[in-house]
């Protein structure tokens, strides 16, 4: 089974940064001797465009199924440890993705960083427990301050089954209120992984095998 890699944006992602996040996945993390760095390479892909957190796994999402065709079947994140409850319990349920079907490897922060990570992490994690869509107050002009200039983004476009997911802001779920559920949990595809830039740049991400 071919299977895609995502290394996606969580801050701005500028060209050159998109650049070596690709450099980084296809050079680095494989090892160009066993002889399958050339069938990666052109199957590592990024994901410019998210804002945060959420955006950084709905966009996956759409991202994927814009260049394949269907919907990832399997999603793994690779992404801090302390932030495993954000993505696997609050973004996955937001978006509808089954539970069996998704996976977290979590890798820790550094001794130093470690406090103040926590610390902040529960903060997030609280506003996105209010706002789960990240659509309104604190966490919209945050995401709107980190695109000072107002870049066009191009989703749902590529993903049409879910537009809604696009459009909704509320607190209760997307499926949970009248609408039909969310289609990513009726497609048999393939597996994406999903990881934040900024893991990459400490050098702390696992390349699972069975991608290859």
């Amino acid at each position: 089974m071919v299977r895609l890699c995502f290394c996606l944006a969580v801050e701005k992602l500028e060209k050159m940064l998109a650049l070596e996040v690709r450099r980084r996945v296809t050079g680095q993390l494989l090892n160009p001797k066993d002889g399958k760095e050339e069938s990666v390479k052109w199957r590592a892909l990024t994901e410019e465009h998210a804002r945060d957190s959420f955006e950084n796994l709905l966009f996956s999402v759409c991202r994927f199924r814009e260049l394949t065709g269907t919907y990832p079947q399997n999603i793994t994140v690779v992404s801090y440890d302390f932030k495993e409850e954000r993505f696997a319990h609050l973004h996955r349920s937001a978006i509808g993705f089954p539970e069996s079907q998704f996976f977290y490897v979590g890798t820790p922060a550094s001794p130093t960083s470690s406090e103040g990570a926590l610390k902040g992490e529960a903060l997030v994690r609280t506003q996105f427990q209010q706002d789960p869509y990240g659509c309104i107050g604190s966490l919209k002009r945050k995401k709107v301050g980190r695109d000072p200039f107002h870049r066009s983004i191009p989703y749902p476009n590529g993903c049409p089954e879910i537009e809604g997911l696009f459009r909704y802001c509320g607190i209760a779920p997307y499926r949970a209120i009248g609408y039909e559920p969310c289609p990513i949990q009726g497609q048999e595809i393939r597996n994406a992984r999903i990881v934040p830039n900024e893991e990459l740049q400490h050098n702390d991400v696992e390349v699972d095998n069975s991608m290859m």
